[in-house]
């Protein structure tokens, strides 16, 4: 039998204090998720999905607040610097449905003879907003990959015909973006596209528009000097921000 002295006892009690408080900080740090840099939230997801991610589609998710923008310190250098964050549990959470969920979902609701081949999942979004197609948002377009699909040549199991070869001439009548144009464009197609909204229509001809480069890049950089100077005079921070929330605040309860 040994005897545990006052002292030794209160050490005793003391260690199994501290053990405990460890205990329960490391289950509270294991619940909290991390908050990452945008470098680091796309290294996590390509490790994780074997996806190619650009920095430009994580920035994409925050501009659109479809994941949570967060705001933590450095201490880089010695200066306290002001960071974006990603909350890495609700980005898993966005991909996990983005990767994995999706093609279930579709299935269960629209029937298995579903073509998934067409929704063209594993493309990048550098992919599908090649060249034109990034020019300007739009909400609601289709991806360009989809149009040419169904103007090119090219039969498959789903796609019995060709329906167009060059030199036909297509119709849009609600052109959108102008994505099909630009397609039939490239694949030596006539188009003609049609749009109620008039911001359509000139986004339209410029995309399908030809140019010569050296005039092309010298209203270019007029246009950004121009633009440098109007928002140096007129730009309102606050305003901004106020506008970047509710913008977010839009788009999670409409999209």
């Amino acid at each position: 039998m040994i005897e545990i002295g006052p002292t030794r006892r209160k050490t005793a009690k003391s260690k199994y204090r501290t053990k405990k408080s460890l205990n329960r900080r490391t289950r509270i740090n294991q619940k909290k998720p991390r908050k990452l840099t945008k470098v680091q939230a796309k290294m996590v997801i390509e490790k994780k999905y074997k996806q190619t991610i650009t920095l430009h589609q994580i920035s994409h998710l925050l501009d659109y607040g479809t994941v949570k923008k967060c705001s933590t310190f450095s201490f880089a250098s010695k200066k306290k610097t002001k960071v974006t964050t990603i909350d890495e549990r609700e980005l898993k959470r966005y991909y996990k449905n983005k990767f994995l969920s999706r093609e279930k979902e579709w299935k269960e609701s629209l029937g298995d003879d579903l073509n998934w081949d067409l929704s063209f999942a594993e493309l990048r979004e550098k992919d599908t907003t090649k060249h034109v197609h990034r020019l300007h948002p739009y909400k609601g377009k289709f991806i360009p990959q989809l149009v040419e699909y169904f103007l090119d040549e090219k039969t498959t199991e789903f796609k019995k015909e060709a329906y167009f070869k060059p030199g036909d001439t297509v119709l849009d009548p609600f052109m959108g973006s102008g994505t099909t144009l630009v397609q039939a464009g490239e694949l030596g197609l006539n188009s003609v596209g049609i749009d109620v909204s008039q911001f359509n229509c000139e986004m339209s001809k410029v995309k399908t528009g030809t140019y010569e480069h050296d005039e092309l890049k010298t209203a270019l950089e007029t246009a950004l000097a121009n633009t440098q100077k109007f928002i140096s005079e007129t730009f309102d921070e606050e305003f901004d921000k106020a506008l970047k929330v509710s913008i977010a605040e839009f788009n999670k309860l409409h999209f």
